[in-house]
């Protein structure tokens, strides 16, 4: 894993019209995955900025799956992350915090995880008045477990612990993963093989309301978003658009359509180690790990007569937790803890692979 300066990208950067076909082509696709950092008063400068446009408005925080590595949960399109580990066909075994055949899905406990600093400063920022709505692409139930309202959060692609009545809609929140007993139980007498994604969707429950049947909330790919369920597109789309200021954290902002709704509101603050799509429509690019950038953001809008200089002073425990984090994360990586879930008794239930944060 390489960690590369900003400053050092953009020397790379120059450099490319000088190379014969190939080394631009070999380049060009290194860059892709490259990861590169800020320095901490550079994201602490960046940071009042992104706090002046969220002091003066509505703002929307529109989330990735970045912002749960911290949590104990691989991403996709990172540079250790679980497209990374298969493009490179590294061998089984190979100690580098996913499982050995690539699956997140199937070692991860969720009910486990605990909260990102990320997860529980965009609670605060709900409670403080200074963040209106969350959307996210995570179904990693992260986001309400560090008490982000749900009346306020729409979860794209679903949640793994929500099921809801294919009749009324009414949701249900459980202390167990729903679709455990739905995405590959084909030996259950309920199970019914999705048209457009392969899956099941189907719990084996019913209704308390109306005696519907329970299907789990998860989108898999070939699925259409939920326009109801756990928020909606409708709502996250409506808020979109009233949002002056929208917070992008650890997303590649790739997956359609999801990535189309940070474009509808005002302002665009886009935080991610990698490139994005949204980078050049962005107000503020910060590279930064998304925890180190909301720690700096939260004590901006906290302190806000404190500049970006106070950091190497150490003003503010806020930038002193942030700094701290910064080293972590320079000396030893990301850190990525899976454990294995116990064994249940239904039968067929061994997840394939599903993407379910982007």
């Amino acid at each position: 894993r390489f960690v590369v300066h900003t400053d050092c990208l953009r020397r790379v950067r120059k450099r490319l019209r000088s190379l014969g076909s190939l080394e631009r082509q070999l380049l060009k696709a290194a860059l892709e995955r490259l990861e590169t950092y800020e320095t901490v008063a550079e994201v602490a400068r960046k940071a009042e900025e992104a706090a002046e446009l969220v002091r003066d408005g509505n703002t929307v925080a529109f989330t990735g799956a970045g912002i749960s590595v911290s949590c104990g949960i691989p991403d996709y399109r990172g540079t250790t992350g679980v497209d990374a580990r298969e493009e490179l066909g590294h061998a089984a075994g190979e100690d580098v915090g996913t499982p050995a055949d690539g699956n997140e899905e199937t070692e991860t406990d969720y009910g486990a995880l605990r909260p990102s600093r990320t997860h529980l400063l965009l609670a605060d920022m709900e409670r403080s008045g200074y963040l209106s709505y969350t959307i996210s692409q995570n179904c990693d139930h992260l986001h309400r477990r560090a008490g982000t309202s749900p009346q306020k959060l729409t979860e794209l692609h679903g949640n793994v612990f929500v099921e809801y009545c294919e009749d009324c809609w009414v949701e249900y929140e459980r202390d167990y993963e729903v679709d455990l007993y739905s995405t590959n139980c084909y030996k259950e007498k309920w199970f019914v093989e999705c048209d457009t994604c392969g899956h099941g969707h189907y719990t084996g429950r019913l209704c308390d309301e109306c005696g519907g049947k329970l299907k789990d909330t998860i989108i898999n790919f070939g699925d259409n978003l939920h326009a109801r369920v756990l928020g909606g597109l409708d709502k996250a789309e409506e808020m979109s658009r009233r949002a002056s200021c929208v917070l992008c954290l650890g997303s590649s902002l790739q997956v359609t359509p999801a990535c189309t709704l940070p474009l509808m509101g005002g302002s665009l603050v886009v935080v991610n180690l990698q490139a994005t799509a949204l980078d050049r429509k962005s107000t503020v690019r910060v590279h930064a790990e998304a925890d180190l950038f909301m720690s700096l953001l939260w004590e901006a809008l906290r302190n806000p007569k404190q500049s970006a200089t106070d950091l190497s002073a150490g003003g503010g425990r806020g930038r002193e937790e942030a700094a701290e984090m910064l080293r972590d994360v320079s000396v030893s990586g990301r850190k990525r803890s899976t454990n294995s879930r116990a064994a249940s008794g239904i039968s067929g239930r061994t997840r394939s692979k599903r993407k379910k944060t982007m």
